[in-house]
């Protein structure tokens, strides 16, 4: 595949990851019904292009929402394991073998870590599969230190973003971590750059070594490195690097400093745009990154300016036809929502957490026991941790999210004890998907549609 040019690469996880999908924010009541195999899924369009993510995420707004999530829902995401420990986008026969149709990806594998880490707390079926799903992902990493959507493929910064996210989620090795950063950070653009595109990410080089700007790889970066930046009350909006002396002499930079660069960037670019994240393709609004953004802010510590982002959005939720009805994206807005402190059950005069447990199953429902996978079994929890190289134990990585702080999702969604006004570590933390994905939150993150 080409990559698309950073300005013209579409900053979402729909087709940056899963290849052709509904465009984000379409309308639910076009799509497929939701078949009787998919009963415990949120949201009603067809899950072939974003269930996992789709479900990740909304597992992790109810979390966040301190809303318990329904048995129902994690059954269904345990379903969708691949023997060999990763997840596909949508496994349309729970327990069937994964034999490259659908593929596992990564982008999947991680927003199911995350949701399963969160959940895991309540659910010892969840807790069961980390070491497996982890493992799985780690085996996925490139020589470069980051990951492809696809294994083999060439590492991107979407992909990556979303893998350091899940080992954040897990309490994984410190090495492990820093190793995931490192990576991502290859792709920041420092002051080497156009003085209007530093701090930015690019998703990924040109095959001629350009490098462009992208607004959706820059909002993945900054919420899978904001745990480095630990709680912090900053002074004033994010400023943008200062690059004196050697154009160079911010190619090194830490974490914390990458996140801060990439926010102010976006906050640039997200004012530029009337308050919106809008399309490269056609100048759009996209209201699934538009909350991301704002929750980085707000994970960065920067509560006002994310409330300013979010505010031109309070007047459209009300349409659920609209482009605030799917699924995933009224998930990033309570995510967001919960990250400046505010309330997602009165934004825009609209209860956005009622309106996504009506999304999906009722919270009543028993449970049913998720499909036998076989020999590869991955909820037996037989994985070794010590095979993974992460040195991952399911059984104490709660406690290390608490102390470390957490990544893309679970930011929020280990957030119980009430709003926050930001930060992102323990009951402070907050945090969205690593991509906004279809009309339901599928994938809509990045360059190119992945395949």
């Amino acid at each position: 595949m080409t990559p698309l040019r950073g300005a013209t690469a579409l900053a979402g996880a729909a087709l940056l990851l899963l290849g052709p999908v509904p465009a984000a924010g379409a309308d639910d009541a076009t799509a497929s019904p939701t078949p009787p195999a998919d009963e415990g899924l949120y949201g009603e369009s067809d899950p072939s292009w974003d269930g996992v993510w789709r479900q990740s995420l909304a597992m992790l707004a109810l979390e966040a929402a301190g809303e318990p999530v329904p048995p129902a829902a994690v059954t269904w995401l345990l379903g969708q394991q691949c023997p060999e420990g990763g997840f596909p986008a949508y496994l349309p026969e729970p327990g069937a073998a994964c034999d490259g149709e659908p593929a596992v990806d990564t982008n999947a594998t991680g927003m199911a870590v995350q949701a399963l880490a969160a959940a895991a707390e309540e659910d010892a079926a969840a807790e069961a599969v980390l070491d497996s799903a982890v493992e799985w992902l780690l085996s996925a990493r490139n020589e470069d230190g980051g990951w492809a959507y696809a294994p083999g493929g060439e590492s991107d910064a979407n992909s990556t973003a979303v893998a350091l996210s899940a080992l954040y989620a897990v309490g994984a090795e410190p090495a492990e971590v820093e190793a995931a950063e490192e990576a991502l950070l290859a792709f920041r653009l420092g002051c080497e750059a156009p003085e209007a595109d530093r701090g930015a990410f690019v998703w990924q080089p040109e095959e001629d070594g350009s490098r462009y700007a992208n607004e959706l790889a820059t909002v993945d970066a900054v919420l899978a490195l904001a745990p480095a930046a630990g709680d912090r009350t900053p002074d004033g909006p994010p400023a943008a690097p200062a690059c004196e002396g050697d154009p160079g002499n911010a190619s090194a930079v830490e974490p914390a400093e990458a996140a801060e660069d990439g926010l102010a960037w976006l906050l640039s670019r997200v004012t530029e745009g009337g308050g919106w994240v809008r399309s490269p393709f056609d100048d759009s609004p996209m209201p699934g990154p538009t909350a991301r953004v704002a929750h980085g802010l707000a994970a960065g510590g920067w509560t006002e300016e994310a409330r300013a982002v979010l505010a031109p959005t309070a007047g459209e939720v009300s349409d659920e036809d609209g482009p605030y009805g799917g699924t995933g994206t009224v998930a990033e807005l309570i995510l967001a929502l919960e990250a400046v402190g505010d309330d997602p059950t009165d934004f825009g005069g609209v209860d956005l957490t009622a309106r996504l447990l009506a999304s999906g199953p009722d919270p009543d429902a028993p449970a049913t026991e998720p499909e036998d996978r076989g020999d590869g079994d991955a909820a037996a929890g037989e994985a070794d941790a010590e095979d993974s190289g992460g040195g991952l134990n399911s059984l104490w990585f709660l406690g290390a999210l608490l102390l470390a702080g957490v990544g893309v999702g679970l930011l929020a969604a280990l957030r119980r004890g009430g709003r926050t006004t930001g930060g992102t570590t323990g009951n402070d933390g907050e945090d969205g998907a690593g991509a906004t994905k279809a009309e339901d939150g599928g994938p809509t993150d990045t360059g190119e549609p992945r395949t």
